[in-house]
């Protein structure tokens, strides 16, 4: 799977780092073991890099990714940021749309300092 996920104790929040090529099985396995963390941990803000990614799945993969948010019980509690590169911006703010209309706190970013920020309000 092209990324890490650590838990920023020093921050208190989960954070992802995305890069290369990312299918749909990467986009499942990613959410299922933040979905474990949250549920673990009791941590609920998460912040996923995503500026070293060069590829995602199809449009009609990414709606169900971000569909499957609010779909998730434990998932619809956490705040979600992402930064983005000008490579991947579409389709993480598609992502971004889908989940924040059906009721998750999820935004997306173009600078770490934002997304920080906005996780911690």
């Amino acid at each position: 799977m092209p990324e890490v996920v650590t838990v920023r104790e020093d921050l208190g929040i989960i954070e992802i780092r995305s890069y290369g090529e990312v299918n749909e099985r990467d986009l499942t396995a990613s959410r299922d073991r933040v979905a474990e963390i949250i549920r673990e941990r009791g941590l609920t803000e998460v912040l996923v890099d995503a500026r070293e990614l060069t590829s995602l799945p199809p449009t009609f993969a990414l709606f169900l990714f971000g569909k499957s948010f609010a779909d998730n019980e434990g998932l619809r509690t956490m705040k979600l940021a992402g930064v983005v590169s000008e490579k991947t911006t579409k389709d993480m703010s598609f992502i971004e749309t889908v989940a924040r209309n059906r009721g998750v706190a999820m935004r997306i970013f173009k600078s770490m300092e934002a997304a920080v920020a906005w996780l911690k309000e």
